[in-house]
């Protein structure tokens, strides 16, 4: 089983506005993800890795400078797929393949540490608390014939219990 101070699992809820060529989709996902501390030469580095979806990943001194470095990864991804993209239809398809993607093997080492926290056995005051048993969701919006309000976000991690 995971180490409690070492695997948290987390929650995250992403909204990005995507231009792509002849189109604006807006990006929505609720996914999981897993946050390692590691020590290195001394100090602790801080990597959050996507476990749903997988292939992303972000780094830093500490979990909040990896948290956005994550998010920053996430993004590029979309934007990436946006400017391979050749109409929403096709950008839609290729957030699908992305955002669907899992892999056995993340998805057991956040379920693991998911049972450590449920157990009780590590709690974090500065993360609020979530179900894990939420499902993984991502919706892509064509929004291009839409105003630009409404595109507030809330990405503060949540704790997956």
């Amino acid at each position: 089983m995971q180490d409690p101070l070492t695997s948290l699992p987390l929650l995250f809820s992403f909204r990005q506005l995507v231009a792509g060529d002849g189109f604006l989709a807006g990006v929505r996902m609720n996914g999981r993800a897993l946050l390692e501390i590691e020590r290195v030469d001394d100090r602790e580095e801080a990597w959050i890795s996507g476990v749903a979806p997988v292939g992303i990943a972000g780094g830093g001194n500490d979990r909040g400078v990896a948290y956005v470095e994550f998010r920053k990864s996430w993004t590029e991804v979309l934007f990436d797929l946006a400017a391979e993209a050749n109409s929403i239809d096709d950008f839609r398809a290729k957030c699908e393949v992305f955002l669907g993607s899992t892999e056995d093997r993340m998805t057991e080492l956040w379920r693991g540490a998911v049972e450590v926290v449920r157990s009780g056995r590590y709690e974090d005051p500065a993360l609020e608390t979530g179900d894990a048993d939420r499902q993984v969701r991502f919706e892509v919006v064509d929004l291009s014939h839409l105003g630009t309000g409404g595109n507030e976000v809330d990405s503060s991690p949540v704790l997956a219990a």
